[in-house]
């Protein structure tokens, strides 16, 4: 379980959006979530954690505001660990945020889902990335991306 430096802010609504992220860099899960503190942020930013593997982490309560964009931290955030700006996510990657995306939306009439970069002036998570590979069921949907 990673503790929190800080207390955590209360989302004033149950989201029906995923931002998704890849990370930057190599680090452990829980070396990410040290290192941000160090930074003075309240640990890692994301909801969700996707291991190579295809394995999910909850890393910060669902019930908490995020801290992963700019823009969009009232909406659940998910880091594929992994640089997609230098290779792809591996297949279980992909399978298991459709699975997540599916386990998030319950009994919503819609689910959006998109990419950091469609919001903020970022490219994460990375070209590498494909939304086509993401496996998803209705009421899950791509939103649009961004005109630039």
């Amino acid at each position: 379980m990673l503790r929190f430096p800080h207390q955590l802010t209360r989302l004033d609504h149950y989201p029906q959006n995923l931002v998704v992220h890849s990370q930057q860099g190599r680090q452990t899960l829980r070396d990410e979530h040290e290192t941000a503190a160090k930074h003075g942020l309240n640990g890692l930013g994301y909801h969700y954690w996707i291991t190579e593997e295809g394995q999910i982490f909850e890393v910060r309560p669902m019930f908490a505001k995020g801290a992963h964009s700019l823009s969009h931290n009232c909406w659940w955030g998910v880091c594929l660990s992994g640089d997609c700006r230098k290779r792809a996510p591996t297949p279980q990657q992909y399978e298991a945020l459709g699975r997540l995306a599916q386990y998030l939306a319950g009994g919503a009439e819609s689910f959006r889902l998109s990419l950091h970069r469609d919001h903020d002036d970022t490219d994460c998570p990375g070209d590498y990335f494909d939304r086509g590979k993401v496996p998803l069921v209705a009421p899950c949907l791509w939103t649009v991306k961004k005109a630039k």
